[in-house]
């Protein structure tokens, strides 16, 4: 070992610092200084390097936030609620809140939030909802818009409180649940249109177990009035016979009226040949109307149709007994069968009070009544034309009306004609 290695071990093993001439110290002492300085500086590197890290990731974050606002499909605003006049006001908003609302940008931002709301707000009650959502943060509920074009619309508003920049703020989603509004109406429609339909089948169950009763008895009546030839009572059971008649008419076109709306009419399809229904269905009539003279022209040809022969005798009696209830003093109807094409045709022609060429239109809605109807004539709900016009559409057929006031109407419809080989 050597002399100088010899002594370095020495001083280490004794624990005295070395003794260094002034000029070496002074050498230390300088670099010393040097690595702090360095040390110093790193710190400073390392702190500034970590606040240019947090500066862009809040950058990052607030493009993202801009990104996310912009762009959401959503109805989307920015809220202040807390202004010096109590009243909420909008700080920013995104394209799909313009659209939803019918404002440009510029005339949301800074207005107060009442600007599409159907009223104006109360800041009492604004207060009291902030301070519900300081407590909860969040919240949701369905409101009425106003839009710029003034028309009000229903949303469903979810509303939270954010901080933003140091500042409270609060960000409302609103979506626009016109649709859904429809769907919920639609499906509560149905279901009292259902509730309708029983009640009704219920109802005419009840009631014509009773009217069908009444007619075997007023029948019964009237055989032994004509056996006692007693003309009083069997005028007045005729009578009351025919309001039985007319009541149960009345409780089957209400069934058809809502067998119609539900799209349930049952149709027993068969081919028949349409002349022959129409002279039944004169037949009955002129029988239950002597004082009225019904002249049928039948087409020479069989007219074979496939239809349900008794919705196809409802119908030409339905327009039989609206020629005879209308058909005032000239107490005359004209019956025609034809064929035109491929259809046959049937029209019923009366030369009574006519129907205004304005409201002709119309006379296939349902409950249509003519307004120059006398008001004697004017019994009935005007449901046998709607339900007429909905038998021929369902079996593919047409309906319609020709008519001048004061000069009668003729009322035909048209069906198919099938092949040759039924006749």
């Amino acid at each position: 070992m050597s002399d100088k290695q010899t002594q370095m071990r020495q001083l280490v093993e004794s624990g005295r610092p070395p003794r260094w001439s002034p000029g070496r110290q002074a050498i230390v002492a300088g670099l010393g200084l040097v690595a702090l300085s360095w040390a110093a500086e790193a710190a400073v590197d390392a702190v500034i390097t970590k606040r240019k890290r947090s500066v862009r990731s809040l950058q990052e974050s607030e493009e993202w936030y801009r990104t996310l606002f912009r762009q959401s499909p959503d109805s989307t605003l920015l809220i202040d609620p807390h202004t010096s006049d109590g009243v909420w006001r909008i700080v920013d908003c995104n394209d799909a809140a313009c659209r939803m609302n019918g404002y440009a940008r510029e005339e949301l931002v800074g207005q107060p939030i009442d600007v599409d709301l159907p009223g104006p707000a109360d800041p009492e009650v604004l207060a009291a909802h902030l301070a519900r959502l300081q407590r909860m943060g969040f919240d949701r509920r369905e409101v009425l818009h106003r839009r710029k074009d003034g028309t009000i619309f229903p949303l469903e508003a979810s509303i939270s409180l954010i901080s933003l920049g140091g500042r409270e703020l609060i960000l409302g989603i609103d979506r626009d649940i016109t649709e859904r509004k429809g769907s919920d109406l639609l499906a509560h429609a149905e279901a009292a249109a259902s509730a309708r339909d029983e009640f009704l089948t219920v109802v005419s169950h009840e009631m014509k177990t009773p009217l069908t009763l009444m007619k075997g008895n007023l029948q019964l009546l009237r055989m032994r009035a004509e056996q006692q030839d007693d003309a009083a009572i069997r005028k007045s059971s005729e009578t009351v016979e025919r309001q039985v008649d007319r009541l149960t008419r009345l409780i089957d076109d209400l069934l058809d009226v809502s067998r119609v709306g539900t799209g349930r009419m049952h149709l027993e399809m068969l081919p028949f040949d349409l002349n022959d229904v129409v002279r039944e269905a004169v037949e009955e009539q002129a029988e239950a109307n002597p004082a009225f003279a019904l002249r049928l022209d039948r087409h020479a040809e069989s007219l074979w149709v496939w239809a349900d022969r008794g919705r196809i005798l409802q119908v030409i009696s339905n327009l039989l007994t609206n020629a005879i209830r209308y058909s005032a003093d000239r107490k005359e109807i004209d019956i025609r069968t034809a064929k035109d094409g491929a259809n046959a045709v049937v029209s019923v022609t009366d030369y009574g009070i006519g129907i205004p060429e304005q409201q002709q239109v119309k006379v296939f809605e349902l409950h249509f009544r003519g307004t120059n109807a006398p008001e004697a004539n004017s019994g009935g709900l005007g449901l046998g034309l709607y339900i007429s016009k909905s038998i021929i559409d369902r079996h593919g057929g047409t309906i319609g009306v020709q008519s001048s006031e004061a000069a009668g109407s003729t009322f035909s419809f048209s069906l198919p004609i099938i092949g040759e080989g039924y006749a």
